[in-house]
C-alpha cells in the first residue's frame, strides 16, 4: 500500500519532529486497521463456505483455488477458527502488537544517540 509506504518512510526519515510523529499516528492506526480487517469473522465463514462448494472445488483453476486456500490459511492463522472468547484474546494482543511496535519504530527513530569509533 503506498499511504502505508509514504507513513512509514516519513516517520522514519524525516527531519522534523512534528512530521515524524504525525506519521507514526497514522503508521498506527494503518496498523489498527489491518489488524481488525484480518479478524472480520463474517468475511473468514463467507471465504469457508465459499470453499467447500462444488464450485470452488470443480471450477476454479488452480491458481484461483490457491488463493481461497490462501486467504482461508491466513484467516485461520489470525486465529478466526479459535472460539470466541480466545478470538478476542488474540485480537487484543495483536492489537497491543502493533501498538508497541509503532511506538518502537518511534523511538527509533527519535533516538539522536551518536556513535564515534577510532581505527
Amino acid at each position: 500500500n503506498p499511504y502505508v509506504a509514504a507513513c512509514k518512510f516519513l516517520q522514519h526519515c524525516s527531519t522534523d519532529p512534528q512530521i515524524r510523529e504525525e506519521a507514526s499516528k497514522a503508521g498506527k492506526a494503518f496498523s489498527a486497521s489491518r489488524v481488525s480487517g484480518r479478524m472480520r469473522k463474517d468475511v473468514y465463514q463467507r471465504v469457508k463456505t465459499f470453499s467447500q462448494t462444488e464450485e470452488c472445488k470443480n471450477n476454479l483453476d488452480e491458481y484461483q483455488l490457491h488463493f481461497v486456500k490462501s486467504a482461508l490459511n491466513d484467516f485461520e492463522r489470525a486465529g478466526l477458527a479459535l472460539a470466541d472468547e480466545d478470538g478476542e484474546k488474540l485480537k487484543m494482543l495483536l492489537e497491543k502488537d502493533a501498538a508497541v511496535c509503532a511506538e518502537f519504530g518511534t523511538n527509533l527513530g527519535s533516538d539522536d544517540t551518536k556513535l564515534f569509533f577510532t581505527p
